[in-house]
């Protein structure tokens, strides 16, 4: 799947959607007109919004789905699915993309700290999806 960012800010967001973000001021490290790669799709708890998983300059971060326009909608064959029980602990409902992300009950959480092998199989996860694209 890859998305084209449209939108860099949270500017004109519905904030009773996007829980996550507390202002319309917010500002994504994100470049307009640029289409990347979406690694995996998350909805957080008590949200109304798809996150998608993309990076740029190197950082993958999750962010709202109304920054980007589909450009391809085709999944990758072999994403995964999982999703987590409300009541359970934690801040995830569901998440979809490559094994490791929905597997691994530590992933996610390594990812975003930037834990060094999270984010290198993370980028060895991407570079197989890029050679899949082309």
């Amino acid at each position: 799947m890859k998305v084209i960012c449209k939108k860099n800010t949270s500017k004109d967001f519905d904030l009773k959607e996007v829980t996550t973000v507390i202002s319309n001021d917010v500002e994504y490290p994100l470049e307009i007109d640029k289409e990347y790669l979406v690694m995996g799709i998350m909805i957080p708890k008590e949200n109304n919004c798809l996150y998608y998983l993309v990076d740029d300059f190197g950082w993958p971060s999750w962010n709202p789905y109304l920054l980007f326009d589909i450009s391809d909608n085709a999944l990758p064959n072999d994403w995964y699915v999982r999703v987590c029980d409300k009541n359970a602990p934690g801040d995830l409902f569901y998440l979809s993309g490559f094994y490791e992300l929905c597997n691994d009950e530590d992933f996610h959480d390594s990812l975003m700290e930037r834990d060094e092998e999270a984010m290198l199989l993370y980028f060895k996860r991407k570079i197989e999806l890029e050679n899949d694209h082309s």
